[in-house]
């Protein structure tokens, strides 16, 4: 269960936030509208990301199978193909269970309520790939940490293959006691809505986690949207394109091992520990509003890259907590070659490496950063 303090407060982030996204939608590009002008210099290409598939919702209605979901049990698939769920159910998993390997399910949720006590909503036990089809308003709830039978499932939603969340519908995930979506592969959220209340992380995955117009907020106990992996960090990256994201963390908000790389979009980081970090971090465009207790943007030795922070444009906010805090902060280097940045903070850029500063606007505590005058603020106090 969240400690009282935190239930008052994620009431309070959670409406919060959702009044702000509903204010603010993030524009949606539809799939003919998806032109694909790359970024020059970007560490990933959005053409290699995504597919023409992933912008097509579109579902054969006859050849959908109704589940028969009933409260207190299970139902097990054991077949690919499309899915489709509605109503109010609870204490009930949906186990997906495939002899074939590589194969896919859809599952369209459309009005779909599960509210269960000590087990998860969705549990992919084979190694399947998974695409949720969202329709109309959907909620999955899970109150207590997952008994024994169930313990292999280490979130409300889990799997250890791929994961791929689409269609114009919304998601609520309250996960009480554990993580709301962990998988062992990709997470994609292409132009779907995702509100999420996590004890433990919100989005966990091991591979790339990539959000193409997305609306998602959050709020956690612990990280916010995490792409890490002890075994293979150099696959694990977060990229973020013209999608509004808005949380409130304990710990690191935003994290890819490898890098994360901001082309678009409105994100809004109420709290964090962290708020953005990886061994690189690229913000190529979109706006940015960030406070951290620890580092604004962090680049940290965490995979085979060379450690770099990267700003070549956008607009970022960063407000630093009191204490030994740094808004950029690069054990490498630091490069902010364009955008507006606006900064409080007690010390606004830390590079053990190279600081270059060129073509950007940006204020420091109210003081005007130019070329000319940019290394005095580097750990000035």
């Amino acid at each position: 269960m969240f400690p009282k303090y935190m239930s008052i407060f994620s009431i309070l982030i959670i409406v919060g936030v959702t009044a702000s996204a509903q204010n603010r939608e993030a524009p949606r590009q539809e799939r003919d509208n998806f032109v694909d002008r790359e970024i020059k210099g970007s560490l990933v290409k959005r053409s290699e990301l995504f597919t023409i598939q992933d912008f097509d919702n579109t579902v054969n209605e006859e050849d959908l199978i109704t589940v028969p979901l009933q409260n207190h049990q299970d139902y097990t698939i054991t077949s690919s193909g499309s899915y489709y769920l509605k109503g109010v159910h609870s204490d009930t998993t949906i186990i997906i269970d495939l002899a074939k390997t590589s194969a896919t399910v859809q599952l369209v949720m459309e009005d779909l309520s599960i509210n269960n006590k000590d087990k998860p909503a969705l549990w992919v036990k084979s190694k399947t790939a998974l695409l949720i089809n969202l329709r109309g308003s959907n909620s999955l709830t899970g109150k207590q940490s997952h008994s024994s039978r169930y313990k292999e499932a280490k979130g409300l939603i889990y799997s250890p293959y791929d994961i791929t969340f689409k269609g114009k519908g919304s998601l609520l995930i309250n996960a009480q006691a554990n993580d709301a979506i962990k998988t062992n592969g990709i997470v994609k959220v292409i132009g779907s809505t995702l509100n999420i209340q996590s004890y433990k992380d919100s989005i966990d995955a091991e591979g790339a986690i990539r959000l193409l117009n997305a609306q998602i907020s959050l709020v956690s106990q612990k990280d916010g949207i995490r792409s890490t992996s002890d075994k293979t960090p150099d696959n694990s990256y977060l990229y973020i394109n013209n999608s509004t994201i808005e949380l409130s963390t304990v710990e690191d908000a935003l994290r890819g091992d490898s890098f994360v790389q901001i082309d678009s979009g409105f994100i809004n980081i109420a709290d964090s520990g962290e708020g953005i970090e990886g061994t690189q971090v690229q913000v190529n465009g979109g706006t940015i509003n960030l406070y951290a207790r620890d580092d604004g943007i962090n680049a940290s030795n965490k995979s085979s890259r060379s450690m770099l922070i990267l700003i070549k444009g956008g607009n970022i906010k960063i407000k630093m907590a009191e204490g030994d805090t740094d808004a950029l902060d690069s054990n490498g280097d630091l490069h902010i070659l364009g955008g507006i940045l606006n900064i409080e903070a007690r010390s606004p850029f830390d590079a053990d490496g190279e600081f270059l500063f060129k073509g950007a606007v940006a204020t420091v505590n109210g003081q005007t950063v130019d070329e000319s005058n940019y290394r005095q603020f580097k750990s000035r106090w």
